[in-house]
């Protein structure tokens, strides 16, 4: 009987590596003063990435982009692209965990998801 195993994806979406870069964000929310821009921009990242580390988990495939002829989702399969690897926008990662996990990743959790990324497109993307 062979014995199924997960395909491995490219390191730079390795579930491990997501999930210590999430780690690391949170340490930095957890040391930021609270209430600070910093704090919600550290909690952002940090949900961000444990987010795709689960999504990756099942496999990386889930996180490449689509478009270009499918070029991403081969990255992710390991095979070679002529394009840099492009990830899916954030809100289709919280989209997909919550149908898939949809008693572990609840409507509730995806709303304070989508605010804390608004939140940073707010801090990264405007001058306020």
């Amino acid at each position: 009987m062979a014995v199924k195993t997960k395909p491995k994806g490219p390191q730079m979406w390795d579930p491990e590596q997501y999930w210590l870069k999430a780690k690391v964000y949170f340490a930095r929310m957890e040391t930021a003063r609270g209430g600070s821009s910093d704090a919600a921009l550290f909690a952002a990242l940090s949900v961000e990435y444990f987010a795709r580390a689960a999504l990756c988990s099942l496999h990386p495939a889930l996180n490449a982009d689509p478009q270009e002829e499918g070029a991403h989702i081969m990255f992710s399969l390991g095979l070679a692209s002529p394009r840099l690897p492009k990830t899916i926008p954030i809100h289709a990662v919280y989209g997909r965990l919550q149908r898939i996990f949809p008693q572990v990743f609840t409507k509730e959790h995806l709303d304070h998801a989508e605010y804390l990324t608004k939140l940073r497109n707010e801090e990264m993307n405007t001058a306020s």
